[in-house]
């Protein structure tokens, strides 16, 4: 039979069920936040993608028309 002390042992080593709600919740939070952190990380990356390749086609431009003149100029 379990007594008094035995109960108040329990209830420090066992959660009780709005304990195991709070947990729940902080660690419902803690993965939307790291969810919200991982998805601002990939806008950006993404962000950063569209920036170079930007530049890469600019510079692809650029050096078909340095062809182009070279090939006017040398030739």
């Amino acid at each position: 039979m379990l007594t008094l002390k035995d109960i108040e042992l329990m209830r420090k080593f066992f959660p009780s069920k709005e304990d195991f709600d709070d947990y729940k919740q902080e660690v419902n939070n803690n993965i939307l936040n790291f969810k919200d952190e991982i998805l601002t990380e990939i806008k950006e990356l993404r962000i950063e993608t569209e920036v170079n390749s930007s530049f890469r086609n600019k510079i692809d431009k650029q050096d078909k028309r340095i062809d182009r003149l070279e090939v006017a100029v040398f030739h």
